[in-house]
């Protein structure tokens, strides 16, 4: 992964979840209020679920 100097972080935990798709957007909520609390003006998310990432960016517009 080529991150040109920028901080790259990689965190994990368990938590449950009733089916794949409300665990990736547990993950990605978390993820992103990490990135809010550590102060970080953008965030990369990666993910196979693209119905989700294509919601979120949708309401991000």
């Amino acid at each position: 992964m080529e991150t040109r100097g920028k901080k790259v972080c990689w965190f994990a935990k368990k938590a449950k979840a009733e089916s794949a798709a409300e665990a990736e957007i547990k993950a990605i909520r978390w993820a992103m209020d990490i990135a809010a609390k550590e102060g970080y003006s953008a965030v990369a998310i990666a993910s196979d679920a693209m119905v989700l990432i294509r919601a979120l960016h949708d309401e991000c517009e």
